[in-house]
């Protein structure tokens, strides 16, 4: 534990308390807690068990009803107590079967859907274009 993760965990806990009540929760990060159990082996894709416990702990506390993140350049679905857990693909360089693509999250009901959509390169024709 370094000051600037205690510091950097303190402010998403006041964030979390300060949340709008009957609004459904997002948070965004980078890594993954988890990529299918919350008890699975530590890897470089998911956090070290004891933060991951922290953590789990804290959005179970707060109501977070969905956790986005990316780090794995491939899609992956998750669950624990009511939070999904939904790690994107990436818009460039694939590491799984997925096409590139970006993330669409609609709220329906109260309830954070999330959707991914492949996304073709595209590039637009000009009369300056040049064949290459």
């Amino acid at each position: 534990k370094t000051p600037a993760e205690e510091a950097e965990y303190g402010w998403l806990a006041e964030q979390l308390a300060a949340a709008e009540k009957g609004k459904p929760i997002i948070v965004v990060a980078h890594h993954p807690i988890f990529l299918n159990l919350p008890s699975e082996s530590e890897t470089h894709e998911n956090f070290p068990i004891e933060l991951r416990s922290k953590y789990l702990q804290l959005f179970g506390q707060h109501g977070v009803d969905l956790y986005l993140a990316g780090h794995l350049h491939k899609c992956n679905r998750g669950e624990y107590g009511g939070m999904q857990m939904v790690t994107a693909s990436a818009a460039g360089r694939q590491l799984g079967g997925d096409k590139p693509g970006y993330s669409i999250i609609r709220i329906e009901d109260g309830t954070p859907l999330v959707e991914y959509l492949h996304a073709e390169p595209q590039i637009p024709a000009t009369s300056e274009s040049k064949k290459i």
